[in-house]
């Protein structure tokens, strides 16, 4: 029986090595394990030594990833390899040097080396080696159509997150792998961005208007050194791109990475009427009493549009109207405690802030102050019989050199005179027929400077607060010295004007606004312009990116960009800021459109500053189709109507947001049916100019709006 035992081994050991020659595999190694410890790769797509003084019939251990593929080697060209579980009992791969494997678990494997697949053994060095590098999963956020939106709020809380980069470039020409992540600017400031603790050789990157458009900030930490930041200031109302990158040109993906931002920047909210861009329309020519608090929270007055109002808000109204027919426009701003000092500006046109200079602007004072010079400068009012006439002067450095006198015209009396004047009261008589006409002049003797202020009231009230249009005033401009009066407003149908009506001594006392029409004119709001503005990718997919360049430019205002889809009616689509005067250096300009046709015109002009116009030859754009159906956005009775014609079983964003950028509403919505409907009720837009923008995986599409008064 032994010897039958002793029979069967023999038979099995020799069936064992028949196998193993069969299979081509080798799991002998009576030289053992070389090296005694594991060897754990880097991965990093580069080849990694195991060890240079290894023999044939061993083996190493070598712990793997599950889903990474890996190439093992041998020095010797001949070598034939196996690679086996951590028993050495289960082949997994095997045959002449390089030999690849992609793993299916996480966990120690053995690599074995011999001269042939006979399993042969040789005491003579040779190297192994290795090449690893994981399947790159991609992010959600790896393209920019799907970069991830962060929120004011977020960044004012100071945002971070941790993730992988994905396994491509997204923004051709600069690094390698990247992730997106996109703010939609609410607050003008500055911001900061850093990828701090992040693995590799990183790089960050900020662009505007579009992803991987506009840079505006670009940090690389270079190889070794400190991860990138970035501090730079954004501006409200725009959109920006945050690209995370990092150059792993041995062509590994995945690099985790973190992104910090934080901001010092305080979001403005619009305060009702007291900022331009939410302000009341005017729709009738019905009395107005109105108030105001204070100068809003924008500063909508600058130097370029401030015109006569030389000293900014103080206590403010803005207002909107449009012309319904031709005609006249005269109107009067009466203080209802009959003594505020109240100025005024109209601006033509709907902008904010206004573009320009106003086109009728009054800053006079409700007091008088004694002219500089040897005068007299004279001021009329009226009275009727019975009025108290009385004065508060305030005297210059020189009272003897300066008097004002009282002036009854109808009955050519004067009512003081002198130098040095104090306060008077004086009771009208002789005036039966009421409306008599008195003036005031104020006469200064040297011209010395030092001037006096005289405040007179006639019945307790100021006749010089009043302010407004009036025909024949003799101007459309007046500073703190004038009569508070300029002229008439001749207006055309359809013409659009922006009102601001200012409290100079900011008291909170109302004011009446009286409008007086004439000449078949009238007012009305049910159709003020709207601009359609509309976004999407590139061309290639969703977008045109329109660009320009100028070698020299001279006397160039801002160029206008206009759209077209049968390259015969134009419409304006943006109006692009110029260079001035340029010589010997050369301007790029980039606007990019997002609402793509399969075929489209673009046409350029060039506005100098005296109001001149080049127009260029028109270009054709054409683009593939990215999608079906259509998305329409309208507005009935403050309701927005968002229409979805053809596009079930897709998911948008929609959004509101107002001049300043502030998000006002945002929603999700899953599309069930082929015709449905969104609504966006009154409530949720406090803003008079706005957008609505819906966003969908591969289209975005915009409106702009204006909320009427009612």
């Amino acid at each position: 029986m032994r010897n039958l035992k002793q029979i069967f081994l023999v038979i099995v050991i020799i069936f064992v090595s028949s196998f193993q020659s069969l299979f081509s595999q080798c799991l002998t190694a009576s030289n053992g394990q070389y090296p005694s410890s594991t060897f754990v790769p880097a991965c990093s797509g580069s080849s990694e030594t195991i060890l240079t003084d290894g023999f044939a019939g061993e083996y190493s251990v070598v712990t793997v990833v599950t889903g990474t593929n890996y190439t093992f080697s041998s020095s010797v060209g001949t070598d034939f390899i196996t690679i086996s579980n951590s028993a050495g009992i289960v082949s997994y791969a095997s045959g002449t040097t390089p030999v690849n494997w992609t793993a299916t678990f996480s966990g120690n494997i053995r690599f074995y080396t011999h001269t042939n697949s006979s399993c042969g053994e040789a005491s003579v060095s040779r190297s192994r080696a290795l090449t690893c590098s994981t399947v790159c999963t991609s992010p959600s956020n790896e393209t920019c159509a799907t970069a991830v939106t962060i929120t004011y709020d977020q960044i004012q809380a100071g945002f971070n997150t941790s993730s992988f980069l994905g396994c491509a470039d997204n923004c051709v020409g600069r690094g390698y792998f990247d992730a997106f992540y996109r703010y939609d600017c609410t607050c003008t400031g500055s911001y900061t961005f850093d990828m701090r603790s992040s693995n590799g050789d990183t790089y960050l990157r900020i662009f505007s208007g579009s992803c991987c458009g506009t840079l505006v900030g670009s940090n690389d930490d270079g190889y070794g050194g400190d991860d990138p930041t970035l501090t730079l200031t954004l501006t409200s109302g725009v959109s920006y791109w945050v690209e995370c990158g990092s150059y792993s040109s041995t062509g590994m993906g995945n690099s985790a990475y973190n992104l910090y931002a934080s901001t010092t920047c305080v979001e403005v909210v619009l305060q009702e009427g007291q900022d331009c861009g939410w302000a009341p329309t005017i729709c009738s020519d019905a009395q107005i009493s109105g108030n105001s608090t204070g100068p809003g929270n924008i500063d909508d007055l600058n130097v370029i549009n401030q015109g006569c109002m030389q000293d900014g808000e103080h206590q403010s109204q803005w207002f909107y109207f449009q012309a319904q027919t031709d005609g006249v426009i005269e109107l009067s701003i009466v203080p209802q405690n009959g003594t505020d000092d109240y100025d005024f500006a109209i601006w033509g046109g709907l902008s904010c802030p206004p573009s320009g200079v106003p086109i009728k602007c009054s800053y006079a004072a409700a007091y008088k102050q004694i002219n500089t010079g040897f005068g007299p400068e004279r001021h009329y009012f009226l009275v009727d019989n019975g009025d108290v006439i009385t004065t508060d002067y305030q005297s210059g450095l020189f009272p003897n050199e300066e008097r004002y006198i009282i002036y009854d015209h109808t009955n050519a009396v004067v009512i003081n005179s002198g130098w040095s004047p104090g306060d008077i009261s004086h009771t009208v008589i002789n005036c039966p027929s009421g409306d008599c006409q008195y003036s005031i002049s104020l006469v200064e003797n040297y011209g010395d400077g030092w001037d006096g202020l005289v405040f007179l009231y006639v019945d307790g009230v100021n006749p010089f607060s009043t302010t407004g249009l009036k025909s024949g005033s003799g101007d459309n401009s007046e500073d703190i010295w004038d009569d508070g009066f300029v002229d008439q407003l001749n207006v055309l149908a359809g013409q659009t004007f922006t009102v601001l009506i200012d409290n100079y001594y900011a008291t909170t006392s109302p004011y009446t606004l009286d409008w007086h029409l004439s000449s078949g004119t009238s007012l009305d709001c049910e159709s003020l312009p709207v601009e359609l503005i509309s976004f999407t990718g590139k061309c290639t997919g969703s977008l045109v990116d329109l660009a320009w360049e100028t070698a020299s430019e001279n006397n160039n205002d801002y160029f206008t960009v206009e759209k077209s889809p049968d390259g015969i009616q134009y419409s304006i689509i943006e109006n692009v800021k110029g260079a001035g005067t340029t010589q010997g250096f050369t301007f790029k300009f980039n606007f990019v459109d997002y609402d793509v046709l399969p075929l489209q015109y673009y046409r350029l002009s060039q506005t100098d500053f005296d109001g001149k116009t080049e127009t260029f030859d028109p270009i054709a754009v054409k683009c593939k189709e990215f999608g079906s159906g259509e998305i329409s956005i309208k507005m009935t009775d403050n309701l927005v109507e968002v229409f979805f014609s053809d596009k079930s079983g897709r998911n948008y964003v929609v959004k509101i947001i107002d001049i300043t950028g502030r998000e006002l509403y945002n929603t999700k919505v899953e599309i069930i049916d082929n015709n449905q409907k969104v609504y966006i009720p009154d409530d949720k837009i406090n803003a008079t100019f706005f957008n609505v923008i819906v966003i969908g995986e591969m289209e975005m599409v915009a409106k702009k709006m204006i909320k009427q008064e009612h």
